[in-house]
């Protein structure tokens, strides 16, 4: 197989679609073969991406996008923030268990 082919392969087995929110143009990738979608900065651990030029009810269809997807499906983001999203997390609601374990 071609270098060629293989790309053109694995376009044949990912969906791509607009996740607007973050930024207008935002988009996904989607792998339902392998049950993996490569969400950039829409989602992260503990929270969700900034709104820099999209609106809260982009942001909303979006994540229900997100949400809609078969619950075994692994997430990948583009940054990895869950250490400080943790911190603040705790620092808006300290007594909460599950944010302490």
């Amino acid at each position: 197989m071609t270098e060629t082919n293989g790309c053109l392969q694995a376009m044949r087995s990912m969906l791509w679609g607009c996740m607007p929110g973050y930024t207008k143009g935002h988009i996904n990738f989607y792998f339902p073969g392998s049950g993996s979608i490569f969400i950039g900065d829409t989602l992260f651990s503990l929270s969700c991406g900034k709104l820099f030029e999209g609106t809260p009810d982009q942001m909303q269809s979006s994540l229900t996008k997100i949400m809609s997807l078969p619950a075994d499906t692994e997430v990948y983001f583009g940054h990895e923030y869950t250490l400080s999203s943790s911190k603040f997390a705790l620092f808006i609601e300290p007594k909460n268990e599950a944010l302490q374990s």
